[in-house]
């Protein structure tokens, strides 16, 4: 419902500020198939009247409109965009556009599709590789929506170190905690995790700062499903971690959650390492979502190994593809280059025997989208107590 609801919203869009005569197209690639789940990617490319570059910030804001002789001859945007933006947050996606005004419009969207895992069997997969790893130490940088006390236990025990940027909320794993009010803190928590119900457990647990009920459907390895009671005393489980918010700009802040040591690694050093988790990011962000690694099938860690070579294999391949395509655009502002989802999926095609090598480049050339140097949107945030913004 999600899905048809995204694609009913830009194609309509599409239609609606495509004059009669233009085209309106949509192309939809698979991409890796993990655990009852598969990434799929979208890209609706129109020959409309395009969106100006000052416009385009604003694409996704309720009821936006670029100027008023295109509001009153197609209408603004209404909702449509900014629903389509949080649907696609909630399927686990992403969103792109790219557009130029008169020439016409490119959404490219990947979201997540099947059955999603319960939490309990969600968290813990993949720990074998991690266990299996001949690296002694190691820290392990991630993003919101892999924490959990499970995978911190797992890595703290294999002796490796963890930093993750986690939700600031009453949805996050800080949920809960009795936290500092103050914009920047650093605080040292040491949590007694417990499946036990009893009446002296549950007293323990309104201390929030130091005892937590992990309920039955919560996976947490070192702490046994019960069928009844331990007895007449709960047993615990002592994690321990920081819980640090540190000020990235004058107004954002970001809460991170880390077993480094406070003495070698203070708030400053943490903001340090952190960042830079984010060149790694945007310089794999290819190979992470259009190829698809960052999902996988195994759980043996020769076997993920396996799955990395592959689409190291795919990604590369298809960049050796592209580097031998011509485009050719003359008199326009900005240069041009493959849409690379698209080049993926025709690749792939190639490769599979669907597909014979002399169309291959002539295909992927009809398939381009401006650079755009510098290009960013501003970061939707929500607001603390004190005016400052937590992301």
């Amino acid at each position: 419902m999600k899905l048809r609801q995204i694609l009913i919203n830009i194609l309509g869009n599409s239609v609606k500020f495509t004059p009669e005569g233009g085209k309106v197209s949509l192309l939809v690639e698979e991409g890796q198939r993990f655990e009852h789940k598969a990434a799929i990617h979208f890209t609706i490319s129109d020959t409309g009247i395009g969106i100006s570059e000052e416009y385009l910030p604003h694409i996704f804001d309720a009821f936006s409109k670029e100027d008023v002789t295109v509001s009153n001859k197609y209408g603004s945007t209404g909702l449509g965009m900014s629903i389509t933006k949080r649907l696609v947050d909630l399927m686990d996606g992403h969103i792109e556009v790219d557009s130029r005004k008169g020439e016409g419009t490119t959404f490219s969207v990947t979201v997540t599709l099947g059955e999603v895992p319960e939490e309990s069997s969600k968290k813990g997969e993949g720990f074998d590789a991690a266990e299996a790893s001949p690296v002694e130490k190691a820290l392990v940088i991630f993003d919101r929506g892999y924490e959990s006390y499970n995978t911190f236990e797992h890595i703290n025990k294999r002796g490796w170190f963890y930093l993750a940027r986690i939700k600031d909320g009453t949805n996050g794993i800080a949920s809960g905690l009795d936290l500092p009010d103050d914009d920047e803190f650093d605080l040292e928590i040491s949590l007694n995790l417990t499946r036990s119900f009893t009446n002296e457990a549950r007293e323990l647990c309104k201390d929030r700062n130091h005892y937590r009920y992990v309920p039955p459907t919560m996976k947490f390895d070192y702490l046994p499903l019960l069928t009844g009671t331990y007895g007449t005393k709960p047993v615990f489980y002592n994690i321990r971690y920081r819980i640090v918010r540190v000020r990235i700009t004058e107004e954002l802040l970001e809460t991170l959650i880390t077993n480094l040591p406070v003495d070698q690694y203070p708030p400053e050093k943490l903001k340090e390492l952190y960042a830079l988790r984010w060149g790694i990011e945007t310089s794999f962000r290819s190979l992470k979502y259009t190829v698809g690694m960052l999902h996988f099938h195994s759980k043996k860690a020769e076997c993920i190994l396996q799955e990395v070579y592959a689409s190291l294999i795919i990604y590369n391949f298809t960049e050796w593809i592209t580097a031998q395509v011509i485009i050719h655009k003359s008199k326009c502002k900005y240069a041009y280059k493959v849409n690379f989802s698209a080049a993926v999926h025709i690749c792939r095609k190639l490769l599979a025997e669907k597909m014979h090598p002399p169309d291959v480049e002539s295909l992927i050339a009809k398939y381009i989208v401006p650079i755009r140097p510098n290009r960013k949107y501003k970061r939707r945030l929500s607001k603390h107590s004190k005016g400052a913004a937590i992301n």
